[in-house]
């Protein structure tokens, strides 16, 4: 299934792009805190999604990140994250979702150091815990993002290898700003990946760009994809790009260049 994301400015579209191209939908929402605390507006996006009467089951969620460290040394924050992730999971429990996406959000600063990847390490396995008590049928993905190696996903995935709604969301884009070496990625992390992430950039900064415009090499990807038998359905596929129109040319890069599919 590869998805995309619905814009609520241009809803109708995006829902019928989706519906002819059978499209699944990761709803971007809702990491917003300030929609998360305004009860009013959250249930209106909610009942808004809600009202699409949609195979709901196949979409995803991306989960609060800015400013969330489930891993801090400081109870207050810790316990906050955590709090504002269950936000995340009650909100694609209501919308049905299949999955729900969280950063890693390890600091490149500190990830070479032992004790920090250890406490990152420990404290990931703790607010996974507490999370999955809390939710039913909810999976839940972590996703690299300044993560320069594979090694603290494979830790962890290995770690949660018994909890089968776990899984990982790999995002190629950042990936390739971080390390350039997706082999190694693929080779670490394939047994646990269950949805991706998919957008272009010129191997500098993440910058979204409409796939194919970059210098992501996506043949190769498509590839690597094939090797480790991640293309099948049980494995999502996201195209993050920013508005309909770069949604639209990148599928079309996507099915031109017969990836992924």
């Amino acid at each position: 299934m590869i998805a995309i994301i619905p814009e609520l400015n241009d809803l109708n579209n995006c829902v019928e792009f989706a519906e002819k191209n059978s499209l699944g939908f990761e709803y971007n929402d809702f990491f917003k805190p300030y929609i998360l605390d305004d009860k009013d507006e959250l249930k209106r996006r909610v009942n808004i999604y809600k009202s699409l009467n949609r195979p709901y089951n196949v979409d995803t969620l991306h989960g609060v990140f800015y400013d969330m460290i489930h891993f801090s040394l400081d109870p207050k924050i810790r316990n906050h994250s955590i709090y504002r992730m269950q936000q995340s999971i009650e909100v694609a429990e209501e919308l049905g979702c299949k999955g729900v996406i969280f950063h890693t959000n390890i600091s490149p600063s500190f990830a070479h150091s032992e004790w920090y990847t250890n406490e990152w390490l420990g404290k990931s396995i703790l607010a996974l815990k507490k999370l999955f008590k809390c939710c039913s049928n909810v999976e839940i993905y972590f996703e690299n993002m300044l993560d320069d190696s594979p090694e603290y996903l494979f830790q962890l995935s290995e770690s949660m290898r018994d909890e089968k709604r776990f899984g990982v969301c790999l995002d190629i884009a950042h990936l390739m700003v971080m390390s350039r070496n997706p082999e190694l990625w693929f080779q670490k992390l394939a047994p646990f990946i269950k949805h991706f992430h998919f957008n272009d950039n010129n191997l500098v900064y993440d910058e979204h760009m409409t796939m194919g415009k970059g210098r992501i090499d996506w043949k190769h990807i498509s590839s690597l994809l094939k090797q480790y038998n991640l293309f099948n359905e049980n494995v999502s596929k996201l195209i993050e790009v920013r508005g309909l129109q770069s949604t639209i040319e990148s599928l079309k890069y996507v099915r031109e260049n017969n990836l992924f599919l």
